[in-house]
Parts: structure tokens; sequence; C-alpha cells
């Protein structure tokens, strides 16, 4: 059995499928942890992957948390299965959801059959903001942005809720990053997305890769895992991250993989 926590997929079906097969993911006895947003890329399809997200949550071998993405269009889809008319739809997050590539997950869900655009709605529902486990005697917490902290009023819970899938928008450098939960739970490494890691500015870029890499913090106790999915097919310097707890070994998949792998599967479309 071995344990991967992969990034932000953001719909790119592709990039993901490729990712099974490279690190030779077996249903049978091997487990994933996401770290959520897996919706709104340019040229995805968030409803897809979700739908096969379901089939390999069912198989036990895929555990995910919420995204922010995934909770605006938790938000917009919810707003349309309780009957309101899509020309209606209102709020902050629909509005957020919208001005972040939504509109296109937005349509894709409509194209489905009612029972699918249940099933992904439920699933939704059911993300919860964290979860942990072990792995050799180390001990893990996956969550979105940040570790959710709580709280024992409405609003100190709410304002949890949204650091946990948003994170702190001021934070931009690695060194910036908050200590709580080191202090709280020093013996526990907390693994996040959300933010792409070469957008930190003290991002210790490694020149003999061509593309953002998984983080690792030791001395902080955290590992930032959004390599750059959502715009994989459209600037360089971009991949999908996953990494194998077991041994800590990275594996990715970059823009020239995608392009190859579509390639080959026009190829074996039209062979048959």
């Amino acid at each position: 059995m071995a344990v991967y926590v992969m990034g932000d997929l953001h719909g790119q079906v592709e990039a993901f499928n490729l990712m099974l097969k490279k690190i030779n993911f077996d249903e049978s006895k091997d487990m994933l942890y996401l770290v959520g947003d897996f919706t709104d890329g340019p040229s995805s399809n968030g409803p897809k992957l979700i739908l096969k997200l379901i089939e390999m949550s069912k198989k036990g071998c895929l555990k995910a948390v919420l995204g922010n993405h995934d909770d605006m269009m938790l938000d917009t889809i919810g707003q349309i299965l309780n009957g309101r008319d899509i020309r209606n739809l209102s709020g902050m997050k629909f509005e957020c959801w919208m001005n972040n590539l939504g509109y296109e997950s937005l349509k894709q869900f409509l194209e489905l059959d009612n029972s699918k655009q249940m099933e992904i709605y439920r699933y939704l529902q059911s993300l919860p903001l964290f979860v942990r486990f072990e792995v050799n005697g180390k001990k893990y917490y996956v969550a979105h942005a940040e570790a959710y902290e709580g709280g024992n009023t409405f609003e100190e819970k709410e304002r949890s809720y949204n650091r946990s899938i948003w994170g702190d928008t001021r934070v931009k450098a690695i060194s910036r990053l908050s200590d709580k939960f080191k202090d709280k739970e020093p013996d526990v490494t907390l693994i996040t997305g959300h933010r792409i890691t070469s957008n930190y500015y003290d991002y210790p870029y490694d020149s003999e890769l061509e593309h953002a890499k998984i983080v690792k913090l030791p001395d902080r106790n955290r590992i930032l895992i959004d390599c750059g999915c959502k715009v994989i097919q459209y600037y360089d310097g971009y991949a999908l991250g996953c990494l194998r707890l077991d041994d800590d070994k990275e594996f990715y998949i970059d823009e020239v993989e995608v392009i190859a792998g579509k390639l080959l599967d026009n190829i074996d479309t039209i062979l048959k």
C-alpha cells in the first residue's frame, strides 16, 4: 500500500489520469488524498473530474477536502437544484465563481442529467475542511489553504471556515506563513494547496526543474503542493504535483506530457 497527496486539479482530467498512470496507482490497495479545488481551469472539465473522484471515493481509495472553488460551485448549484432560475442566480460566492472561470464549469454542470447533478452536489456537500491520518508513524493534516481553527461563536467559526479554504490573501511569501498550527500541534505536518508554490516571493526555485515544484518546509511542519495545474496547458512553468508520503518521493506532470497524452489519445481514436 502506498499513500499519496496530490495538488489542486482544477478540472484537468488528462493531467490527473496521466499522474495516476505515472505513480502506478492501485485502487485496490493505495490511498490518494486531494487538497480540493476540482473545478475552474482553462479548457478543463470540473464536473467530469468530480464524477471520477466520486467513483474512486466509493472504492475507498480516495479522500478529499473542500477547496474555495468547490465551495463557490456548491453554493451556486445548490441554488439551481433548489429551483432558482439560472437568470436569477445571486450572491457573493456566485459572483466570485463567475469571475474565477466558473462560467464554463456551470455550463458543463447544466449539460448533465439531474441524477449526476445531484451526485456532484451531495459529494461536494460531504467534503470536510480537513482530514487527519498517519503514514509510517508520521502524522499528517490535509486542508485546502490553512488549518481549520474553529471557534466558540458563529462569527469565529465562519471566519475560520473561510480562512481554511481561502487562506490569508496578504501572505505572499513563505516567510510570512502562519506558525499557529505548528505551535499547537508540533508533531503534525500540515499539507495545503490553494496558492501556486511559485507565486511565493521567497520561493526556493530550483533552476534544474522547469516548472513549479512541491515545497517542503520541515522546520515549519508544512508542505505546499499546488504546482499550478490550473494553467498547465497555457503557461510554461506549471505542473500537477503529487507526493508519495511513504518515501517522500515527488512526481510531476507538466504541459509537455499533457499535450503528448492528448495526441496519443487522438491517434488511438483514429486507429479505432
